[in-house]
């Protein structure tokens, strides 16, 4: 079955006339949802919503930290089969430096794409989602876009070293959260420029497994980055494993 068969099928599910208002499952790691598709896809669920509390850490994530985030690790993969030109056809115009000599692809960014997307669910403000680790280990990503603040319930992000926690900012985890979530950031964002066809066209390629990481790249420097967002902390563990319950079961 088709990604778009597949999205035009659980958008015929019968909810019932209950409100829509819970989980929702990933088609896969690549293609996303659209933002209607999102909300449309959430199905109802028996439960109160869950309640998820940050405690902000007063570390920013904006554009002066984007650029020493991407520069702190050095793990660049030179892609000599994908000219600069192509790159500029698929990416929003402007968003590509005219300094840029070549193209090549984050590696943290590629490692991301191998973990796998469990369920992604909005909570009012909150965009949640459950990513599993390099084993079975499920993690929760929260951000909250009226707070501007997101987490990971991952080790890596929540390491006692405070270098190494902003080396890790931005885990995997919540860079794959960011993409899922990418429409409803945009429209949170006010960024004008057309990211969505811009996606389309970066999955379409024959080359998408450079154009999609570089697609990220290129969002959270220019859009995400320019949102206000702080990294914060979950409040409280033992929300954490109720929310990954519940997106179980739901």
């Amino acid at each position: 079955m088709s990604y778009s068969n597949l999205v035009e099928d659980l958008l015929d599910f019968d909810f019932q006339d209950e409100p829509a208002r819970g989980w929702l499952a990933v088609v896969d790691e690549v293609h996303t949802l659209s933002a209607g598709d999102l909300r449309s896809l959430s199905q109802y669920a028996p439960h109160q919503l869950f309640q998820v509390d940050l405690a902000p850490t007063g570390l920013k994530f904006d554009e002066k930290m984007a650029k020493w985030f991407f520069a702190a690790t050095r793990a660049w993969r030179e892609s000599y089969d994908v000219t600069l030109d192509e790159l500029r056809s698929v990416m929003p115009p402007g968003v590509v430096s005219s300094r840029a000599e070549r193209v090549a692809v984050w590696e943290p960014i590629m490692r991301a794409f191998n973990r796998n997307v469990v369920k992604v669910s909005t909570a009012g403000s909150l965009l949640l989602t459950a990513v599993t680790g390099s084993g079975v280990q499920q993690y929760l990503t929260c951000i909250d876009l009226e707070k501007r603040l997101f987490a990971c319930s991952c080790p890596i992000y929540n390491h006692e070293d405070e270098t190494e926690r902003k080396r890790h900012i931005l885990c995997k985890h919540l860079m794959l959260s960011i993409y899922h979530h990418n429409q409803l950031i945009l429209e949170e964002s006010g960024d004008s420029r057309d990211w969505s066809s811009s996606l389309k066209a970066a999955q379409n390629h024959p080359r998408s497994d450079v154009m999609i990481p570089n697609w990220l790249y290129y969002f959270i420097k220019k859009v995400f980055a320019k949102m206000g967002f702080e990294a914060g902390l979950f409040k409280d563990p033992n929300q954490v494993e109720e929310v990954l319950i519940l997106m179980k079961e739901g």
